[in-house]
Parts: structure tokens; sequence; C-alpha cells
């Protein structure tokens, strides 16, 4: 059995440490006006900083200490579960407690990659506990993208680091922490960009949505709430099991009617949101800063827009006019293409050059029927040529045929003996003075069916 890689890179830490805290930061959120969100957030960053400490401190090895402080922080879990979480929350909102308490737990022996990767598939159990839940608004974005960035760094980082071990550890070169960082950065927002990209142009459907449009049973209470990310609303009175208070609650009935939701929030929305209960301020703040941007883009860019839908109606409008000439341009063009792809294709595979090599072995090898004297040793030579022409190794204009053979048997060198014998046979016939007998012949020949069958097994 493999044993599991050790962990030893602190910015492998300090991303678990961030996509923890902002998971538990989304959970606690849906407790917004409750007023209790800094100190939920803050219990769980200092519960999580202190256990991540004891694993960074084992340095890739598990130590009995830090299994002592796994099981103290266990037991303190499942008191804090059964006493308070229970009791405040209820199912599955506690689980969600009882969940991150665990991951602390872990957290102290978190001296492998794997249980790296745990950790970060416990906070991403998190987030999408918190993304699903029917109070989730649009506001819960301000924690769910800045996850998403930390686990993206995190485990970008994890694998440039391990590779810049790996090369340190065969070049015993010293390690560049600036091309490191430059590489964990550019590997980091392509792989964002591209995720962001597949997300713009792919629908997203949420089960609200679904239920609104096609008449789907709908969970109990009303859909009039806040928004949802994806389409998704909450209660109109804020209630719902799982948890306490919402995010969603304090804008209920916005939208009522709305029915599947609608997408990115207006300005007067962001504002009202703002002004919630218990909105962190600088959440507030960024929100108002948000609004007046989406405002002053939607009054600079409504002309923009005006003329973008007329010139998109001309152009139907045009389109719907000429439709036979642009069908007929567009079967046109395909032709055209049809014809330049089988001009390439012949131009690469020389279909007549691969039918005369068939003939030459049909007539030289099965028939036997090459010329008598020198003129058939001359036959059997061309036929070689041919042969690997048709392979895409032609002889050069200006090369000699023992220089031809020698760059041949550099690329199938185990037919290396058989195109030198050849090569000499009619080098020796085509510049000598030698009497060219049927012995000869059968020699060349019988050169020629092994280069030919030789040639084949190279593909």
């Amino acid at each position: 059995m493999n044993r599991p890689q050790p962990l030893t890179y602190l910015p492998a830490y300090l991303g678990l440490f961030a996509a923890l805290v902002l998971a538990v930061a989304s959970n606690a959120f849906l407790d917004l006006h409750y007023g209790t969100f800094a100190f939920e957030t803050g219990f769980w960053a200092i519960l999580f900083a202190v256990t991540l400490g004891v694993g960074y401190l084992q340095r890739g090895e598990t130590q009995d200490w830090g299994r002592a402080w796994q099981k103290s922080v266990a037991v303190l879990t499942v008191l804090l579960f059964v006493v308070v979480f229970m009791r405040v929350w209820g199912m599955p909102r506690a689980a969600v407690g009882l969940l991150a308490g665990l991951q602390a737990a872990n957290n102290c022996v978190a001296t492998t990659r794997r249980q790296l990767y745990l950790g970060l598939l416990g906070a991403t159990a998190l987030v999408v506990f918190a993304a699903a839940h029917y109070r989730a608004d649009w506001t819960l974005l301000f924690y769910i993208l800045p996850f998403v960035v930390a686990v993206v760094l995190t485990l970008v980082a994890e694998q440039v680091n391990r590779r810049s071990e790996e090369l340190q550890r065969q070049s015993l070169a010293g390690r560049t922490l600036g091309g490191q960082g430059v590489a964990i950065v550019a590997a980091s927002a392509l792989i964002l960009a591209l995720a962001g990209g597949l997300y713009l142009v792919t629908p997203q459907v949420s089960p609200f949505a679904l239920s609104w449009r096609h008449g789907l049973p709908a969970p109990v209470g009303e859909l009039g709430g806040a928004t949802g990310i994806g389409g998704q609303g909450g209660n109109a009175d804020g209630t719902g099991g799982g948890g306490g208070g919402s995010a969603g609650s304090a804008s209920a009935g916005q939208e009522e009617g709305s029915g599947a939701g609608r997408g990115w929030p207006s300005p007067g929305e962001m504002r009202a949101a703002a002004n919630r209960p218990g909105m962190p301020e600088w959440q507030a703040g960024a929100m108002r800063a948000l609004a007046d941007l989406s405002e002053s883009l939607q009054q600079t860019l409504q002309p923009v827009a005006q003329s973008v839908a007329d010139w998109w109606a001309a152009l139907k409008e045009w389109l719907k006019q000429h439709r036979a000439q642009i069908v007929a341009i567009l079967i046109l063009a395909a032709l055209l293409a049809m014809l330049v792809a089988a001009w390439w294709l012949w131009r690469e595979t020389r279909p007549l050059l691969w039918l005369r090599t068939r003939f030459d072995y049909l007539r030289y090898v099965l028939l036997g029927r090459p010329a008598t004297g020198r003129r058939g040793v001359v036959q059997l030579y061309r036929a070689v040529e041919r042969l690997f022409a048709a392979r895409g190794e032609p002889r050069a204009a200006g090369a000699a045929p023992r220089e031809y053979g020698r760059w041949l048997a550099a690329h199938y060198p185990d037919l290396r003996t058989d195109l030198e014998a050849l090569m000499r046979a009619f080098e020796r016939v085509r510049y000598g003075e030698a009497e060219v007998g049927p012995e000869d012949l059968a020699a060349m020949r019988l050169l020629y069916r092994r280069l030919f069958q030789g040639a084949a097994q190279y593909g």
C-alpha cells in the first residue's frame, strides 16, 4: 500500500483555513437577522486556526499529541451538538455544525495531502448546503465566490509545489518562489476563467424554477421571497425547517409572484438588501457601491442596448428577405470547403502512388515479371523509391542512392541490412560493367519483398 504523501506546505494550510472559514460563514449568513453572524464566524475561525496550527506543527507526520488534540476536539464537538446545536437550530442545520466540528478535529491530524483533499471536500459540502437552502439569495455570493477562488488556489498551489519538489529532487536545483507563485496565479486564473465561461454559456435551472414553470409540487410555504441563487426563493414569512432566521427574510415579498425568479437584482433590490438587519458593514457598503455602479452602467449602456436591438431587428429582417440567396451561398461555401478538404486529403495520402506500390508488388514479387538485365534492376530500385515516397520519405533531388539508403536506415533501423544490400547492388549494376543474370534479379526481388513487408510493420 502506498504511503500517503506528507503535507508541509504552509500555503496549503492557509488555503484550507480560508475555505473552511468561508464555508461556515456561508451557513452563518442564513441566521443574519439574529445578530450572531460575527460570533459564529469568529468562533469557527479561531477553532480552525488552532486545529490547523496543530496539524502544521507536526510537519507531515502525525504525532501522539496531535491525536490527543483530535480526540479532545471531537468530544467538544459532540457536546456542542447535543447541548447547543440541536436545541438552537435543530436538524438539519445542527448537522452542519457537527460536520464543521468533526472537520476541526480532523485538522489536528491533517499531515498528508489526502487529508487536505478531505478537508476541502468537507468545506464544499458545507457550502453546498448553504447554497441549496431555500433561504439563500444572491447576497450569499459574497462568500461563495471567494470560497471557489480559495479552493482553486489551494489545489493549484499544492500541485505546483509537489511538482516543484520533484524537480528539485531530480535536478538538485534551488526552488524559485517567484516563478512558482506566477505559475499558481496563472493556472488558477485560467481555471476560473474557463469555469466562469462554462457557467455563463450553460443554462442554470433551479428546482423552484421547474416547479413554477411546469407545475411540479413546491415546498411547503410560498415562493415569494428574495430571489435565491439560480432563481431560488425563500418563504414569505421567513420561517422554515432546519435553521433560525434567514438573510432573505427581510426582503420577503419584493418579488412576490415572480415564480421562477429573476436574473441579476436591480439597484433598488441591492440597496434594500444592504439595509437588512445584521448585515456586515463591509458587505453593505460593497452592495451599495455595486448598486450605484449597476445604475450608472444601465444609464450609460441604455442607448447602446437600444442601438444593438435596432441593428439586430434590421439584420433579422434582411436575413428574412434574402433567405434564398443566403442558403445558396452557404451551399456553395460547403461544397467549396469539401473540395478543398478533398484536395488536401489527396495531397497528403497520394492514393495513386499508393496504388502504384501495390501494383509493383503484384508485378515484381507475386507474378515475378520484372524486365531482364540491367533494366530489371532499375525497375526494382524505382519500386523501392516509390514504396518509401508513398510513406512520406521521398528521395531528395540531389541524393545519391547510397545516401538515400543511409537516410532510410536511420528511420527504419530493422531494414538497414536489406537497404544497404539493395543500394550496393543497384550502384554496381547502374554504374559498373557487371552483367546481370537471373540470380541477381532473384536476389533483388527478394530484397524488395523483404523491404515491402518490413516497411508495413512500421504502420
